[in-house]
């Protein structure tokens, strides 16, 4: 990642010297802005505009970067943020990258060269080779370097819930979900999974594959027609909840007496009221909350947290129980 401090040493002159050259303000010699450009050129750096316009005008305006807005959890935490954001006198756009890493960082370049005050970003993919010097960035879930992350407690709150299977009996508890193209907190539900099966020396059974939302029906099936006799499932998301609740049913399975469903995230209630699931349920509020807070003490340069933890809550349904 090229910093300006990079096109000084290469132009051998002050950072200073460099800023002047990219504001077009004050006196540089021919000569030296000669080198600068020069140096610019050679090592493809990117003047940060955001963090330029900063320093002359605040837009007010924060940008949210996720991978579709079509998919329910995104949608919600979108609607809590913005409401957050508007008490703190912000106004925000969306980003949505269609899950595409080359269509992401394009987005990306076009935001930062706008006049953004803020970046929030719930994204899948790693971007190693983009420049956030300078600029106010928090993420949800994810983990870059530098950058605050907030996130549930999603270690603690799936062992709870793939242990309430145990203790309810269940020997053949399943693990389906995505595999995460970045470094993310969610990994830690699969680490509490197999943390709950080995402790009980039971199989670990899982399926774990980068998907695009919309795949998730035909996920389910491969993997519920690959162990058909399953007594339990734990799901990474509500979606794959759902869809394995529905296959199950198709193949003439009760629910909760044949096998056993758990589901993560709790954004799908009021779509699905009968039955009831048995969820992790994140508190979208609380975390959106969070998310704001982090985001204006970074843009007013305060200190902010590395990692957040916002607890979720373990609710029982009908999917494991009979009511």
């Amino acid at each position: 990642m090229v910093q300006i401090k990079d096109v000084a040493k290469r132009a051998g002159c002050g950072t200073s010297t460099v800023s002047r050259v990219l504001n077009n303000s004050g006196y540089v010699s021919k000569e030296t802005r000669e080198r600068i450009e020069r140096a610019i050129k050679e090592l493809k750096y990117v003047p940060n505009q955001m963090g330029r316009n900063l320093k002359r005008l605040s837009s007010h305006l924060v940008a949210l970067f996720v991978p579709t807005i079509s998919h329910p959890f995104f949608s919600k935490i979108a609607y809590y943020i913005e409401n957050y954001l508007y008490k703190y006198g912000f106004r925000m756009i969306i980003v949505s990258s269609q899950d595409n890493k080359e269509k992401e960082v394009k987005l990306l370049d076009m935001i930062k060269n706008k006049q953004v005050d803020g970046i929030i970003f719930i994204t899948t993919h790693i971007h190693d080779d983009v420049n956030f010097e300078g600029m106010s960035i928090v993420t949800l879930d994810r983990k870059i370097p530098g950058v605050p992350c907030i996130a549930s407690n999603n270690y603690e709150s799936t062992y709870e819930a793939v242990e309430y299977l145990v203790k309810l009996g269940c020997k053949k508890i399943g693990y389906i979900g995505g595999l995460t193209k970045v470094g993310s907190e969610v990994e830690k539900r699969y680490e509490a999974y197999c943390d709950v099966m080995n402790k009980y020396q039971l199989e670990i059974i899982d399926c774990r594959k980068e998907i695009l939302h919309g795949e998730e029906y035909n996920i389910s099936k491969e993997f519920i027609d690959e162990n058909p006799d399953l007594d339990a499932i734990f799901a990474q998301s509500d979606i794959f909840a759902h869809c394995c609740y529905l296959i199950e049913l198709q193949r003439g399975r009760k629910i909760p007496e044949d096998i056993k469903i758990v589901g993560y995230d709790g954004v799908m209630d009021e779509i699905y009221q009968h039955p009831t699931f048995t969820v992790v349920r994140q508190n979208l509020d609380k975390l959106s909350e969070k998310i704001v807070q982090q985001l204006v003490r970074r843009m007013k340069k305060k200190k902010c947290e590395k990692l957040s933890i916002v607890p979720a809550d373990f609710i029982i349904g009908e999917t494991t129980e009979v009511k």
